[in-house]
């Protein structure tokens, strides 16, 4: 099973914790938990990474990801500037 959340325009870093810490315990890394993939804002990835911990069922992703690597493209992000 596979859960994939993401935070629209939501977030600071503060709720960011709060958020991690949550989704951290109810995610024990036990077997037969689903795998989790958080979607921050890019904004916020860094922070949430650093909250992520080392838990084997949670993992970042990012949204809102452009096709092309790089560009003229306003407000958009490449997959390369994800990673």
């Amino acid at each position: 099973m596979l859960i994939v959340a993401n935070w629209k325009m939501h977030g600071d870093p503060a709720r960011i914790r709060r958020w991690m810490d949550a989704v951290s315990a109810a995610f024990t890394g036990d077997a037969s938990a689903p795998e989790c993939v958080l979607c921050p804002p890019a904004l916020w990835l860094e922070s949430a990474h650093a909250h992520l911990g080392d838990n084997p069922v949670l993992k970042l992703g990012g949204q809102d990801c452009r096709a092309e690597a790089e560009g003229a493209f306003t407000g958009d992000i490449s997959a390369r500037m994800l990673a």
